[in-house]
């Protein structure tokens, strides 16, 4: 969803080839960890906390904030002009990305 109203909205203030990159980035995103997921077929850990039926490997959740912590990134790059705030936005991405993928393990989902 978020990346829809991100794409919406490049594409309305006139940024659409950085519209279709966003949308490129999240969906290729999204069909590789389906297509690994298929190859793999690596079952969850027997301890996991919750009943799944896609594979354990790789986690849908954290190629996804990786993704979109890479757009976050660019987007910095290319839209803020101070470096303080590309540098903010750097970090945070980061930080949620690395929180997600503990959460996951966390979890014991994967």
């Amino acid at each position: 969803l978020y990346t829809v109203v991100a794409v919406g909205w490049l594409a309305l203030k006139g940024f659409r080839r950085t519209a279709l990159w966003v949308l490129v980035v999240a969906l290729g995103s999204f069909a590789t960890t389906r297509i690994m997921k298929m190859s793999f077929r690596r079952p969850r850990p027997d301890y996991a906390h919750m009943e799944l039926l896609d594979g354990g490997f790789p986690s849908g959740h954290a190629s996804g904030i990786a993704a979109a912590a890479g757009i976050a990134i660019v987007l910095a790059m290319v839209f803020l002009r101070r470096s303080g705030q590309r540098r903010l936005v750097g970090v945070v991405a980061v930080a949620v990305a690395l929180l997600v993928g503990f959460d996951r393990l966390l979890l014991g989902v994967h």
